[in-house]
């Protein structure tokens, strides 16, 4: 036990440049630059998702304005969460010189719990569960 909590808490020679934002040295600017690319690529995904959800359930043209609130608000769930873990690691990074497993651990937590307050309360369940994993 106390090699693998060694193991956690040990900090690599690792900066966030160059896990977290490689295409930057610096943090703001990549994390900004991030949420942006988050923002305008995951409609791509959520859009039709719910659109092909829709039209399963046997929804009418009325269940458009429904598509793109559920379309938004996932988005801009996907948005936090990764822009929220690429922050704290930067966080961490500035503050213990490095990145470790633990540090990495509690910041995707962090940011994941974040981001799943900003989705309906019927969808925190599955999503607390897909996050875990």
């Amino acid at each position: 036990m106390p090699t693998v909590l060694s193991t956690l808490l040990s900090v690599h020679d690792l900066r966030c440049g160059d896990v977290g934002h490689t295409w930057d040295k610096r943090c703001l600017s990549s994390t900004l630059d991030y949420f942006l690319a988050v923002m305008t690529t995951t409609p791509r995904l959520f859009v039709p998702y719910y659109l092909i959800s829709g039209i399963l359930r046997g929804k009418g043209p009325s269940y458009l304005p429904q598509v793109l609130v559920a379309s938004a608000r996932s988005t801009l769930f996907m948005s936090v969460h990764a822009t929220l873990h690429l922050l704290v690691l930067c966080i961490h990074d500035s503050l213990f010189g490095g990145i470790n497993a633990l540090g990495h651990m509690v910041g995707f937590s962090l940011s994941s719990f974040l981001a799943i307050l900003i989705e309906p309360k019927q969808r925190r369940g599955a999503l607390g569960l897909y996050m875990a994993q």
